[in-house]
């Protein structure tokens, strides 16, 4: 089933779903915000610059700034340049067969560094859910499963936040988006309504029309000169049991990233 962006899934908390940030109240109602005035947009300063690109691109770093989005609330127009991964797909995408990684999905049109291109959405999954979905998956099968963690700091106190997405009964283009140990897109965890992150993919450099777009699903960017490392990947499992990864990256690491959290029950 289709969904434009994510819903939850089963056992979780629908209140987590509700609108719960306030919105701006910028004038005139339906004209755009800017970061002097809005209070959105003066929450962690604005992410997106007048073409709705992002405007720090650090792929996975601690200088990211959280991006909140202006959201139901606002007295701002949709056209608003703080709206940006809640209009959904960016640019004309086609979803093809590779020859040796199944769909995967290409853009029809060059795309800017720092653009917003799909947005990864499926079912929102509680840990007990997603594990259990993860350990009844054969070899056969491919796991759509994505774990975001996040690290907040509250009260003194570091904590770190994971949330599971699983698009591969219910979700959108985004599910057909192949890993590559040299990725031209990364992930952007956006809020708009609530606490629940949309999870934007966005171009890391510029791209060319016919490119088949990537990230790497273990949330590290590898710019080409690097140099090919496993270290960053803990697994518990005989390689066997591993997908082989056919991204044909110089810096290829040989095998699709492992989360193995998900069989510690």
């Amino acid at each position: 089933m289709y969904v434009r962006s994510n819903i939850p899934g089963p056992n979780l908390e629908q209140k987590s779903f509700e609108d719960q940030f306030s919105g701006c109240d910028c004038q005139p109602p339906g004209s755009g915000c800017n970061s002097t005035t809005c209070s959105c947009m003066r929450r962690f300063g604005a992410a997106y610059d007048e073409k709705h690109r992002l405007v720090d691109i650090d792929p996975y770093s601690d200088a990211m700034r959280p991006v909140y989005e202006c959201n139901g609330a606002c007295t701002c127009g949709n056209d608003c340049a703080n709206r940006v991964v809640q209009h959904e797909v960016a640019c004309d995408l086609a979803v093809f067969r590779t020859p040796s990684k199944g769909f995967g999905v290409r853009t029809l049109q060059a795309v800017l560094r720092g653009s917003f291109v799909c947005e990864y959405a499926g079912e929102v999954l509680t840990r007990e859910e997603a594990c259990r979905r993860a350990t009844n998956l054969t070899d056969a099968d491919c796991n759509y499963i994505l774990a975001l963690r996040e690290h907040v700091t509250a009260d003194g106190k570091d904590h770190v936040i994971t949330t599971y997405v699983d698009p591969m009964y219910i979700g959108n283009v985004g599910r057909f988006v192949n890993h590559s140990c040299s990725p031209n897109l990364f992930m952007v965890p956006v809020r708009v309504n609530n606490d629940v992150p949309h999870l934007g993919l966005f171009a890391i450099d510029d791209i060319a029309a016919g490119t088949e777009l990537c990230f790497d699903y273990s949330g590290v960017v590898q710019r080409p000169d690097a140099k090919a490392t496993n270290d960053h990947i803990t697994v518990h499992v005989a390689p066997t049991h591993r997908k082989p990864c056919h991204c044909g990256s110089t810096t290829c690491r040989q095998f699709l990233p492992f989360d193995e959290t998900l069989y510690d029950n």
